[in-house]
């Protein structure tokens, strides 16, 4: 889903040479969402200001004076989306939570469900500190969703030392498998 049709248009080349069948939606995902609940969403979320203040009038991420952060009210809106033990899996600015106004969209994911990893990205993939990026991953309470005994907290290696890298993914599907409930 995304608001850009250039994006989506990339996305569905790509989806054909994955041979992948998957829908693809042009709406503003604040708006109500012309797709039912889900298990997972996955975003590589925009970095900015969301411009049209009313329509996040009811969130609880949203910034009292002036626009609120995009990517906050996405991952609220995300949140809603998922169903009960459903994850959700984002690309969000690397310190997120070193900001100021953090707290509200921290305190929304611990009423609603649980911060499970966030792991930064190698800082080879980016020109500059600004634009490094982080993956978030939270997961909606459920029947059978808990807090990870450990959240999973840290650096990705280099993808140019490919056993380091190959040795962090199994070390990342090792606590999944021990900690997160899939459906």
């Amino acid at each position: 889903m995304d608001n850009d049709d250039t994006l989506l248009a990339l996305a569905s080349i790509s989806t054909q040479f994955q041979k992948q069948n998957i829908e693809l939606y042009h709406q503003d995902a604040i708006e109500e969402l012309l797709i039912p609940k889900t298990d997972l969403v996955v975003g590589d979320l925009p970095v900015g200001y969301y411009p049209i203040d009313d329509k996040v009038s009811d969130y609880i991420t949203k910034n009292n004076d002036g626009h609120s952060y995009a990517h906050y009210v996405l991952i609220e809106k995300s949140i809603r989306q998922l169903k009960e033990d459903g994850i959700g899996i984002f690309i969000v600015p690397r310190g997120i939570f070193e900001v100021k106004d953090s707290v509200k969209l921290l305190k929304y994911i611990q009423k609603v469900g649980y911060l499970q990893g966030l792991l930064n990205l190698p800082t080879e993939l980016f020109n500059d500190k600004q634009s490094m990026k982080s993956i978030l991953v939270v997961q909606k309470k459920g029947n059978k969703a808990k807090q990870a005994e450990e959240v999973l907290l840290g650096d990705f290696p280099s993808f140019k030392k490919q056993e380091e890298f190959k040795k962090f993914i199994n070390e990342i599907v090792s606590w999944a498998k021990k900690n997160i409930y899939f459906n």
